[in-house]
């Protein structure tokens, strides 16, 4: 049943709804080490930034593909990886859409409630990818305090339950409350340091962009480029899969 097969995407209890989409693996083993030389690779020949960087984009991109699957046997934090830089054109949302080829079962979005990010995030497993974050998360505006506490609360596992009065078929408040998971991967482009958003800088891996220098040249992200995502990302679920199963094997052993 449905409820089985979301069982494979992890140890936590996933809902009946929940749909994640995992890449198909690749034809033949991999190394992690391998997968993810690919993906520092395909990154590096796209941005303009320091290598230091690019290895922590390149592991948090290997977080969303375990994250789901240790969990809680050996994880329970979950950093943001947050892109932030004042300037314009330095390749904040670029580099968005460029993790967005590379992750698993990715949902990017600019304009969004609390409403729609939980259900979302709990029936779908989705890796976030928050565009434009400073202008949502902002106090003033009426769903802003939420949102903040929204992107905080899954910083550890424990902590990320969203409760929330249940409805019965009629649309009326029922008996019955509901309890959201909003345990995922989030990533988030931001323009404006506030002191508001400290919390949130404080529960991430801060990537500051730079605009490229005028004799810099990178790559554009075309269709040949997507198709070679498409590779890497059927590498990274061969390579996760096998050190999963090595991992169960382990535990059935202790």
């Amino acid at each position: 049943n449905e409820k089985a097969k979301a069982k494979i995407w992890g140890e936590i209890d996933v809902p009946e709804k929940t749909t994640p989409t995992w890449p198909v693996p690749w034809h033949s083993p991999i190394s992690i080490a391998e997968a993810l030389d690919e993906v520092h690779d395909f990154l590096c020949k796209r941005m303009s930034w320091t290598d230091q960087q690019a290895i922590a984009v390149t592991l948090w991109i290997a977080w969303t593909y375990v994250m789901e699957r240790f969990v809680p046997s050996l994880i329970d934090k979950n950093p943001i990886l947050l892109i932030w830089s004042p300037a314009r054109a330095c390749g904040k949302s670029h580099l968005l859409n460029l993790i967005h080829e590379l992750v698993p079962n990715p949902r990017i979005v600019f304009n969004y409630t609390p409403a729609w990010a939980y259900r979302e995030i709990h029936y779908k497993r989705p890796t976030m990818l928050f565009d434009e974050g400073d202008i949502i998360l902002n106090p003033k505006t009426p769903t802003g305090c939420e949102l903040i506490a929204l992107f905080n609360a899954p910083w550890q596992y424990r902590t990320s339950t969203v409760a929330r009065c249940g409805l019965d078929a009629k649309g009326r408040v029922s008996k019955e409350n509901e309890e959201f998971c909003t345990w995922a991967p989030r990533a988030l482009v931001i323009k404006q340091k506030r002191n508001d958003l400290d919390s949130i800088f404080d529960r991430s891996i801060v990537i500051v962009l730079k605009r490229k220098h005028t004799f810099e040249r990178v790559e554009r992200l075309d269709n040949k480029a997507r198709e070679a995502a498409k590779t890497i990302t059927r590498k990274l679920a061969r390579a996760f899969d096998g050190a999963y199963a090595a991992f169960q094997k382990a535990k059935k052993k202790l």
